[in-house]
């Protein structure tokens, strides 16, 4: 695996905290679809830091910023977070 070769999605936090596997993998273009996504993790194809995924189910997303996620033997994504100078504005309608 090379460093540079990886391609880097950056997640707010604040926007999604908790989801499943199969949906982080879809989020970050590892599948066309959820439900591919969910196929992928059934036959042993996704990988998170090299360790196998065995079944879909929630993870907290904080715990895995800076993770690898890896598809098949060539598609590797990081997640990491926005930077955090960055301030996100809600703009509210009345």
């Amino acid at each position: 695996m090379v460093e540079s070769g990886i391609m880097r999605i950056e997640v707010d936090l604040n926007q999604c905290r908790r989801m499943n596997i199969s949906g982080v993998v879809f989020v970050l273009g590892l599948a066309k679809s959820k439900s591919e996504a969910r196929r992928l993790i059934e036959q042993g194809g996704i990988r998170i830091e090299g360790e196998k995924v065995e079944k879909d189910e929630p993870i907290l997303l904080s715990e895995f910023v800076g993770k690898v996620f890896q598809k098949g033997r060539r598609a590797f994504v990081r997640l990491a977070p926005l930077p955090e100078d960055i301030v996100i504005f809600e703009e509210v309608l009345d």
